[in-house]
């Protein structure tokens, strides 16, 4: 007498199967979690995070768009009354999004689309390196579901190069490990090609290539294909070191706009050291928006050890100790910026998940990762929407349009804050409130051709601003400084 496949005996355990093999499939969820993030996502970046960082970034892509397609001059509108050329990250993000818009028209959006996708690409290459490392299903799964409801999560859908970056080098990771064991150097160019660009992207990116030392230096590998990776590296590392600390150089000094080349060690040291719990934050809390994967991240490293599992342990080691050297490099903006933390998330994903894998109770198990994957994004779902109280500043293009044109340069009391100079589609300067009544600030404004103030009513006006008032609006009050010819 056969037996039947229990799998196959009935339409019902057929269907139940093959269910049960799509929700166990990490893709399946990354699928998921690319749609929840598409809510939202033609917003202008009014959102309070971050809009600052995400405005550069539209601005050098807008001015793509509209100008020359250079992508060795990326070029912001806080001009200054100057060019408005800046140093900063090698613009692929911005570049792609100023593409998109040479063919359909420009709209704030399309950065966060190519940013979504990639970055779902990253969160593929991540399962697959997985599989690779032959991780089993399980763990394959939480760690994946784990990083999607991560930092990662509102990062991937903004304006930004971090997990841009970080997916690109994912890739080159999954790449080299597959020339590793495979020696096809097709897969060597898709490795030299990722990594370019990737490490172009966001010099942090640079800590998967410490992540990488321990395979380049174990003798399971033939050395020729060891020696091919490290050779491929070199074009990637000449690239960048060239970029940020030659030709971003070069921009600043030339053009006058600040570039953040980070700090010294010493310098770091005595900024980390001096700020211990601000660090620690960026790990225990903001890596996953909240306490309880990082709970478990502890206790995979004390599971990893017991176990001796040296060769994850060897790679962590690796990894920590590039990523002390990124730490210190960045100082303060490691503990302000909370996006520092990204290039960490995904080994500690990958901790959390052999900790909650060894679980023996499935119901427990997945119930747990349901809570992790529920605070996690729970704590970042505003980052979905605007507030009401922001969408004010989308009329200032047509407010603005009624007494000037696209040449005039404006100065805005934004608190430094670029966002209303990129709104209304203008060039200038953006100051904070004290700057105001700072007779040499204001002298050098006036010098440098600055037209118009739009004083947004938030603010208290000063009594010393002592210039005619030609417009205003429920929100802003408008003020010539430079009288008409």
């Amino acid at each position: 007498m056969q037996t039947q496949d229990p799998h196959i005996s009935s339409g019902t355990s057929s269907t139940s199967g093959l269910l049960q093999n799509v929700l166990l499939d990490f893709r399946f969820w990354i699928g998921v979690f690319f749609v929840i993030r598409l809510i939202g996502i033609t917003n202008p970046p009014l959102e309070v995070a971050h809009n600052w960082r995400q405005i550069t970034g539209l601005m050098v892509a807008r001015n793509f768009s509209e100008g020359e397609m250079n992508v060795f001059y990326p070029e912001v509108d806080e001009t200054k009354g100057a060019s408005g050329i800046i140093g900063m990250e090698f613009p692929l993000l911005n570049y792609l999004h100023a593409g998109v818009a040479k063919v359909f028209g420009y709209k704030h959006w399309y950065g966060r689309l190519i940013n979504l996708i990639v970055s779902s690409f990253g969160l593929l290459f991540f399962g697959r390196i997985l599989q690779l490392l032959r991780y089993d299903r399980k763990t394959q799964l939480i760690a994946t579901l784990l990083l999607s409801a991560s930092l990662w999560f509102s990062f991937s859908r903004k304006t930004m190069p971090d997990t841009f970056s970080l997916s690109l080098m994912l890739g080159a990771f999954l790449y080299v490990l597959r020339f590793l064991k495979e020696g096809k150097w097709q897969q060597l160019v898709f490795m030299l090609i990722l990594s370019t660009f990737g490490l172009l992207s966001k010099i942090p990116s640079a800590l998967y290539f410490f992540t990488l030392l321990p395979f380049l230096l174990s003798q399971s590998f033939s050395f020729r294909r060891r020696l091919g990776v490290i050779l491929a590296s070199i074009l990637p590392f000449g690239l960048s070191v060239y970029w940020y600390f030659v030709w971003c150089k070069h921009l600043s000094a030339e053009f006058g706009n600040w570039y953040n080349s980070g700090t010294s060690l010493t310098e770091g040291w005595a900024e980390i050291s001096a700020h211990p719990l601000e660090v620690l934050n960026n790990f225990y809390f903001d890596a996953f928006s909240g306490y309880i994967v990082f709970l478990f991240v502890l206790i995979g490293m004390v599971i990893a050890f017991k176990k001796k599992e040296n060769a994850l342990l060897i790679v962590t080691g690796f990894t920590l100790l590039g990523g002390a050297a990124l730490i210190l490099k960045s100082g303060h903006y490691f503990y302000h910026h909370n996006y520092y933390i990204l290039p960490f998330v995904p080994i500690m994903a990958l901790f959390a998940a052999k900790a909650l894998s060894e679980i023996k109770k499935a119901w427990l198990m997945y119930l747990l990762v349901f809570i992790g994957v529920m605070e996690g994004v729970l704590n970042q779902q505003h980052d979905l929407f605007i507030k009401e109280s922001e969408v004010y500043k989308m009329e200032l293009p047509s407010f603005v349009d009624r007494f000037s044109n696209n040449e005039d340069l404006f100065l805005f009391n934004s608190n430094g804050n670029p966002q209303e100079l990129y709104l209304a589609h203008r060039k200038g300067w953006v100051c904070y409130q004290e700057e105001l009544i700072n007779p040499n600030y204001m002298q050098q404004v006036l010098e440098r051709g600055g037209k118009y103030l739009v004083f947004n009513k938030r603010y208290p006006l000063p009594e010393a601003l002592d210039y005619p008032k030609i417009d205003e609006n429920d929100h802003y009050l408008v003020f010539l400084l430079t009288p008409e010819n």
